[in-house]
């Protein structure tokens, strides 16, 4: 008769499954992340795509409030604002003061 040995190497079988289930594991990492990338590349595709009417009104009068005339306050002449611009070249030329010319 012959003699069949019949232990099973363990430490080897281990190895294995630890090893496997590592792999996958990462292979359901990566597949989730680039799930991730694609969906959030079509989201911001169709963002731009889009046109929001709300937002673009809200940035067209904020624009307007920020290039336009100086407005007043009641019954003072003092500028309540001024366009962005202009407000930039009297802080140069101020040399950083704060100075709003009477009247205008």
């Amino acid at each position: 008769m012959a003699h069949e040995k019949t232990d099973l190497n363990l430490v080897a079988i281990f190895t294995v499954v630890i090893a496997s289930s590592l792999f996958l594991l990462v292979v359901f990492i990566g597949a989730h992340a680039f799930a991730m990338y694609e969906e959030e590349g079509e989201v911001t595709a169709k963002w731009d795509e889009s046109q929001n009417a709300t937002l673009n009104d809200l940035l067209k009068d904020q624009r307007t409030r920020l290039n336009g005339p100086a407005g007043t306050m009641g019954a003072t002449t003092k500028p309540s604002g001024m366009p962005i611009k202009e407000a930039m070249k009297a802080v140069v030329r101020n040399q950083g003061n704060i100075v709003f010319p009477a009247g205008k």
